[in-house]
């Protein structure tokens, strides 16, 4: 498992790379351990600081140029974490309006947010908060330390349509073509924009298909906050997080460090066993690399049944096909999504899957019958190989 899959994520940019550590480490650490992160850091970046003077510093361009865009994700919190403990550099200084503008950009989808969750609530829809606005508001303690593109709402299988008429109504404009198209078990969300927001439906939890029971349980556990929505576990959070970064992605994902630790922080007992029973009964073994790169580097501890059950884990097929898709670069096969969606729908649908995977290229490629399927994609394969 650590040979195969772990080098895999390596090279899929999930795993950071020494230079994305040591700038992890200057974000998450305090005292002389995150400034000689810092440090070393800054040695990894082509800047020649003699050439400045007092009256000169390097611009934040020459440092942004330099940096992957997970990278470049990181700085707000660098900035905050480093600031705090007094720390004074040229580079920390020219961050501080960066900060600022991810904390005026992450208010603003606060108020949006707010907005939404009284329309769901006056609807009679149950929502919960996931992923990177849930962190924002609840597990980091300053809105400027975490940037976010778009906020990510949860609701029941049951409530998509209600959702998605919701939405419309309320003048949110479908990304992906007509909202009403999408089938469930083709995709697990559904992104809708107005103005400046983006906003990610979510009916299933992630796009690896989790056990209908398995979702059911986040529901019931889910507490509700005063703003009206429901939060997961922070058990539930992490599985959650860490499935979301185990894929290929043009922006390395490597901020799954910082939002795993946030969240291990609110583990107690209860919560390593709700983590505990949550991978027994889920097949995935998917954590199992990213919490051997957390010890390893030592981020934290992990109990050793957790790291065994992980270790042993035996995914079937299917779920071994989604795995290996996942951390394949797009560009490596021209339909590497299509072989991707095959495997989700046979481990969803156990006997209608041809339907449904037919069904969601439909959708994708804006065709209205099966036929017309054969033409558009023997064309995306020719203008794949000329590429």
């Amino acid at each position: 498992m650590r040979e195969d899959t772990y080098s895999k994520a390596l090279k899929a940019g999930i795993i950071p790379t020494p230079q994305q550590t040591l700038l992890l480490k200057a974000c998450i650490e305090s005292g002389d351990s995150a400034i000689d992160s810092f440090q070393k850091w800054v040695n990894t970046l082509t800047i020649n600081f003699t050439r400045f003077d007092k009256t000169e510093s390097p611009g934040l361009p020459q440092v942004f140029d330099q940096l992957d865009m997970g990278s470049q994700r990181l700085l707000s919190l660098l900035y905050k974490n480093l600031t705090n403990q007094g720390y004074q550099h040229t580079i920390i200084q020219k961050l501080s309006g960066y900060y600022k503008y991810i904390w005026y950009r992450n208010n603003l989808l606060k108020a949006k947010l707010a907005e939404l969750i009284i329309e769901f609530k006056a609807a009679g829809i149950e929502v919960a908060v996931i992923k990177g606005i849930a962190q924002i508001e609840k597990y980091y303690p300053h809105y400027g330390m975490r940037p976010t593109m778009d906020i990510d709402l949860y609701v029941r299988p049951v409530n998509t349509e209600k959702s998605v008429n919701l939405l419309i109504a309320k003048g949110w404009q479908s990304k992906e073509g007509n909202p009403h198209r999408i089938a469930q078990a083709q995709l697990h969300a559904h992104t809708f924009y107005s103005g400046y927001v983006e906003l990610d439906l979510h009916f299933h939890l992630s796009i690896f298909p989790l056990r209908s029971e398995t979702e059911n349980l986040m529901w019931e556990s889910a507490s509700l906050q005063k703003e009206g929505y429901y939060l997961l576990t922070p058990a539930y959070e992490l599985y959650i997080t860490m499935l979301h970064a185990f894929q290929w992605n043009l922006v390395p994902p490597v901020r799954w460090v910082t939002d795993s630790l946030n969240l291990l922080k609110q583990f107690d007992s209860n919560e390593w066993n709700r983590f505990y029973e949550l991978i027994q009964s889920e097949a995935y073994s998917i954590p199992y690399p990213l919490f051997i790169y957390l010890v390893e580097n030592n981020f934290t501890l992990v109990p050793e049944r957790v790291m065994e059950v992980l270790k042993a884990g035996k995914n079937d097929k299917n779920i071994q096909m989604q795995i290996k898709y996942a951390l394949a670069s797009q560009n490596e096969n021209a339909f590497i999504w299509a072989r991707r969606v095959y495997y989700r729908l046979r481990y969803i649908n156990k006997g209608n899957w041809l339907i449904q995977w037919l069904n969601h290229y439909l959708y994708a490629w804006n065709v209205n019958n099966y036929i017309y399927l054969i033409p558009v994609a023997l064309t995306k394969l020719y203008r794949k190989t000329r590429n």
